[in-house]
């Protein structure tokens, strides 16, 4: 075989081999945030009607409140960095909605808002409600807020500049 063939062909074979790789791992990721997605829908509980309120934050996890509902719903008891960021990216935003991670009885993080009306990010400890410095701008965000207090509650606060 020629040795620029024989080169042709080695390239067209690398070529194919990252084109399956490339196809394998979307998939898989695919597959992931479909897998996360379900567990999102099927952990959906009707807490309570109407507005979201610290009675129906009793106990930690990731609440919604959202304008196509009449509800709060509990997500997840225990979120991870995906669910949150599926959970704030999926959402529509088109109508006021709350997202609330909660720590505790009194104790949490919440970003609400609009697209059309912006957004606000509010965080609770007991009686002392803070507001950050700056208001989130973007889904990204707030995702970036949520997943920072997940991660470590007081750099988060300071981060943000809650005062």
């Amino acid at each position: 075989m020629h040795p620029v063939l024989f080169g042709v062909f080695i390239i067209g074979t690398l070529l194919f081999l990252c084109y399956v790789v490339y196809i394998t791992i979307m998939r898989m990721v695919q597959d992931k945030v479909e897998r996360e997605a379900a567990i999102i829908d099927g952990m959906d509980i009707e807490l309570s009607p109407g507005v979201v309120d610290d009675e129906l934050i009793q106990k930690p996890g990731l609440y919604i409140f959202s304008g196509d509902s009449d509800r709060t719903k509990l997500v997840c008891e225990s979120p991870t960095l995906e669910i949150i960021e599926i959970l704030v990216k999926s959402n529509d935003w088109t109508d006021i909605s709350f997202v609330i991670l909660a720590f505790g009885q009194g104790n949490y993080i919440e970003v609400s808002g609009s697209l059309d009306e912006g957004f606000s990010s509010c965080y609770k400890d007991g009686d002392h409600e803070l507001f950050a410095n700056t208001s989130p701008e973007s889904i990204q965000e707030m995702t970036d807020i949520f997943c920072d207090f997940l991660q470590n509650k007081k750099t988060a606060v300071k981060k943000y500049g809650f005062s």
